[in-house]
């Protein structure tokens, strides 16, 4: 019997194509029969009448009951069985069995096999009808309108014109159906239009003879086609839709539709005219979508609901290197061999009975052992009522994408390293430079801490010499005491006498007053020394990566020359135009490294002159509205040439002979005002005149600081001059 429940028959099953972004409907995701098939099946006995199992096709409204003996199929009864018995002129057919009229020879079909390949052997066998069997027993019957109701759902634009039969036969009211049978027979048509004089009435039907006459046991001769044709009949214009077609038949309960073009007749479209028209449409589809999945360069496959491959393209056997489908057609989804990890082979199975899955990378090997790595999609399929029965997927190679990976980052690793290198390389050189700026002044701050030495050692050895003569009148008063007790006045009278002239030899007043000036010399001299000191450490502190303290640039300025006065006094005059200026946050000793190595290369400057005179050099301080601290350093040297000028930055330049400079003392400058602190360190030279170096450092608080810190992460620095 027909299955008339009123449920959508679509499938949307669709997996993306990251290649071109667009979604590729799967070919291999059909309806299956089991969810269109009749479940309530007529059944007759090889031994019944054809007659009394017409009577129950009627009643029963099917066009066919499956014949059973013992619980087998024997055959099954047809309304074109029934009529070819009318056609072959019995008149007793109505004591005629079912086993002499039905078709014997029948095919059944399991209810997993899909509508389109049910349509198929339908097609190719050229019957409208075949039994479902699970494990040997009928379970219910799939009809071409069960077929055609759930092939059409998948859409079907036509027009009825461009499928109806135009080759069409047609009879008088009056004419009698054994005359109407006999034309159905020759001309092999399941139908007859009915007209009178040229205009339609009716149409007979196979299933009007099994009710009208087998089924009421009346003679064909005997009987007007107008008895028992099938009237009014449903007519529809040419442009009607075959998808409106077919839910017209549906609902009227009818299996064909007279077409019309105003009054004149043009044809009939059948429910096999829709059936043949649907299932080549689709056909033709599931070719053309069976060669994209064919030709994709995409790895596509299906898995059925337990997770076992039913289906692989050539790109995913290319892409797994596998001979053929047989080594993954029925197989858990993917085989272990195929796996770099087993542990995610078990957790991407977990995921993929769970949910629809996008994995961005997975590693795997193929049959020959080799590493690949892909991307993975995979959503569920549903059938007709929305239960999920399987999977498919896609897998896009990346592996050629994630070696580059590896390589760049295996090469930005073998740059990282090269750069620690270097850095490590470049603040050895930049220590190189410090030391070779201490050593360079070594003598000079030697020099300058001589004199005061020298005058402190003086004034000792004088102090020793006033201490004993203090030390022997000390013991003069001793022995004077003494004697006190037992000698005559006279004797006392030329004591104190001898002693007062040996205070006068000593010239002790002399070395009481003159011994208060020599503590103060020595005192100045020790402060001198302590200076030094002081401002060389100050010069010498080595700043810690990431630390910045308050810095007073006009004190910074002032420990420079007292480090560098030995290396300038000779050449150059230091004039001073400080101006009151803010403390900023830096990197004292490297500020400090600046203003030595822009001071000592224009003393340099002006002594490679070789002038009679000392040159000057002038230094000033100020701030700006730009809220800087700005320091110039101008000399009156011999100037830089422009094509040098413009390379005085750059690391390891140099104009001074080989082993006399390292040409980094202002490349580290410069990297130390622009870089490390945020600055600007101009130059303005003019031959014969002098050479201008501008320093701007910006004015920071120690909030700023650390908010700056903050904002740009741990801050790159190096250990520098």
């Amino acid at each position: 019997m027909e299955n008339k429940k009123n449920k959508s028959d679509s499938v949307n099953t669709s997996i993306v194509d990251i290649h071109s972004d667009r979604l590729i409907t799967s070919s291999r995701v059909w309806l299956e029969v089991k969810d269109v098939m009749s479940k309530d099946v007529v059944t007759t006995s090889p031994n019944e009448t054809a007659v009394s199992a017409a009577k129950t096709m009627s009643e029963n409204n099917v066009s066919c009951a499956v014949v059973m003996d013992k619980g087998s199929i024997a055959g099954i009864l047809t309304e074109k069985d029934l009529f070819k018995m009318i056609a072959d002129k019995n008149k007793d057919f109505d004591k005629i069995k079912v086993a002499q009229v039905m078709s014997p020879s029948v095919d059944s079909i399991g209810p997993d096999l899909s509508v389109l390949d049910a349509s198929g052997i339908m097609e190719g066998k050229r019957i409208r009808r075949l039994p479902i069997l699970k494990d040997k027993q009928l379970i219910g019957i799939v009809t071409q309108s069960d077929l055609t109701r759930a092939l059409t759902s998948y859409g079907m634009w036509k027009d009825v014109g461009e499928i109806m039969s135009s080759d069409i036969a047609a009879i008088q009211t009056k004419t009698t159906v054994a005359e109407a049978v006999k034309i159905m027979k020759t001309r092999n048509i399941s139908c007859i239009i009915v007209l009178e004089g040229n205009k339609v009435q009716g149409i007979i039907t196979e299933r009007d003879l099994l009710k009208g006459i087998v089924a009421l046991k009346k003679n064909p001769v005997h009987i007007k086609v107008e008895k028992v044709m099938s009237w009014p009949i449903i007519t529809v214009p040419t442009s009607y839709s075959v998808f409106s077609a077919r839910s017209t038949m549906e609902k009227m309960h009818v299996r064909r539709l007279v077409v019309m073009d105003g009054e004149e007749l043009c044809g009939i479209v059948t429910q096999t005219d829709i059936f043949k028209a649907v299932k080549q449409k689709l056909q033709e589809e599931e070719e053309k979508n069976s060669l994209l999945l064919e030709h994709s360069e995409n790895s596509i496959y299906t898995l059925d609901s337990d997770g076992r491959i039913n289906y692989v393209n050539p790109a995913f056997m290319k892409l797994l290197e596998i001979s053929g489908p047989a080594e993954l057609i029925n197989k858990p989804f993917l085989p272990e061999k195929f796996w770099v990890n087993s542990e995610d082979r078990t957790w991407c199975l977990r995921k993929l009975k769970k949910e629809n899955v996008k994995i961005k990378e997975l590693a795997l090997k193929t049959s020959k052992g080799k590493i690949i790595y892909v991307t993975m999609f995979s959503t569920f399929t549903k059938n007709l009522y929305g239960h999920i029965n399987g999977s498919q997927g896609i897998f896009y190679d990346i592996t050629d994408r994630r070696l580059a990976e590896q390589s760049t980052a295996d090469a930005y690793q073998k740059l990282k390293t090269a750069n620690d290198e270097l850095k490590q390389a470049q603040s050895r050189l930049v220590q190189n430079e410090k030391l070779a700026s201490i050593g360079q002044l070594a003598a000079g701050v030697a020099h300058e801490m001589n004199t005061p030495v020298g005058f402190v050692a003086s004034n000792f050895q004088t102090l020793n010499s006033y201490v004993k003569k203090i030390r022997d009148l000390v013991t003069m008063y001793d022995e004077l005491i003494a004697q006190i007790e037992t000698s005559e006045k006279s004797e006392l009278r030329n004591k104190v006498e001898a002693i007062g002239q040996s205070r006068n030899d000593m010239k002790i007043d002399f070395i009481l007053e003159d011994i208060n000036g020599l503590f103060d010399d020595s005192r100045e001299g020790l402060d001198r020394v302590t200076d030094i000191i002081q401002n060389l450490k100050d010069f010498s502190r080595i700043d810690q990566p990431g630390s910045r303290d308050e810095y007073d640039l006009n004190k910074g300025i002032e420990a420079t020359l007292i480090v560098a006065r030995n290396e300038i006094k000779y050449d150059a005059d230091v004039k001073t135009d400080f101006s009151e200026v803010p403390l900023i946050f830096c990197h004292s000793g490297q500020i400090n490294q600046v203003f030595l190595n822009i001071l000592v290369n224009a003393a340099q400057a002006i002594k490679a002159q070789k002038r009679d005179g000392n040159g000057i050099i002038t230094i000033k301080t100020y701030t700006t509205d730009d809220n800087e601290v700005v320091c110039e350093i101008v000399d009156d040297g011999p100037g830089i040439p422009p094509e040098t000028l413009s390379k005085i930055f750059e690391p390891f330049f140099t104009t001074k002979p080989v082993g006399k400079g390292t040409g980094l003392g202002l490349s580290v400058s410069y990297d130390i005002i622009t870089n490390k602190h945020k600055g600007t360190l101009l130059v303005d030279s003019t031959v014969g005149e002098g050479t201008k170096f501008t320093i701007k450092l910006p004015i920071s608080t120690k909030e700023n600081e650390e908010k700056e810190i903050a904002k740009n992460g741990k801050e790159n620095s190096v250990i520098c001059g």
